[in-house]
């Protein structure tokens, strides 16, 4: 039987813009007064059920393309500077981008919360190859993204990859992710990003022991 965990873990003290990425997934997966009216997504909440399947429709659509996902994508953003004219900010791409995309991972797991801090993007794609039998595959997909310096191709990487990962039941730190995503935007230093992921990506994964019968 799968364990179910519909309890919000404890978690580190978090910088603004991650922090905020934290708490709307929190309250999509766990339930939160301040956000969401009744049950998280785990106890079936008929709001948080809803909600991330409109976040799940706009996996890949421009910002502002449904009006109803901006409540939880943007509204109350700690921005880095002021928004100004009609373009979106990069904390906002990278607010949708991963609030959309962590709506596709969670789908259909009413057992355990598909975002969890401390396990990065690149780790986690490292581990779901560790135990995978298309270890090539997910080792392409990753080459993709790490070379990637268009936008539009780095998030249709990075959907391809979550798909992936959905289907391991491998979860990943989503505020992080949209924190390197906002990085990713700046040409000085997204390099540092992808180095960061190479190497979470090659880190050596050692293999658990099995516990002894008793």
């Amino acid at each position: 039987m799968t364990e179910t965990h519909t309890e919000r873990p404890p978690h580190p003290e978090l910088r603004a813009f991650p922090k905020y990425i934290d708490k709307r997934i929190t309250a999509l997966v766990f339930g939160d007064h301040d956000l969401l009216s009744g049950p998280g997504y785990l106890r079936n909440g008929p709001q948080a059920t809803a909600a991330l399947a409109r976040l799940r429709h706009n996996v890949g659509k421009p910002i502002g393309a449904d009006p109803s996902i901006l409540t939880w994508t943007i509204a109350d953003l700690p921005q880095h500077r002021p928004a100004e004219g009609d373009q979106p900010t990069d904390r906002e791409l990278a607010a949708h981008t991963a609030l959309t995309l962590f709506a596709l991972h969670q789908q259909s797991n009413h057992d355990t919360s598909a975002h969890r801090l401390s396990t990065s993007f690149a780790r986690a794609c490292a581990l779901l190859r560790a135990g995978s039998i298309n270890a090539k595959g997910i080792e392409r997909r990753f080459a993709a993204i790490q070379t990637s310096t268009d936008w539009d191709e780095t998030v249709r990487h990075a959907r391809g990859l979550v798909q992936l990962l959905k289907s391991g039941r491998q979860p990943l730190d989503y505020a992080h992710f949209a924190e390197d995503l906002v990085t990713l935007r700046d040409p000085d230093r997204a390099t540092g990003v992808r180095l960061r992921w190479g190497r979470d990506f090659v880190r050596t994964i050692t293999p658990r022991t099995p516990s002894s019968a008793a």
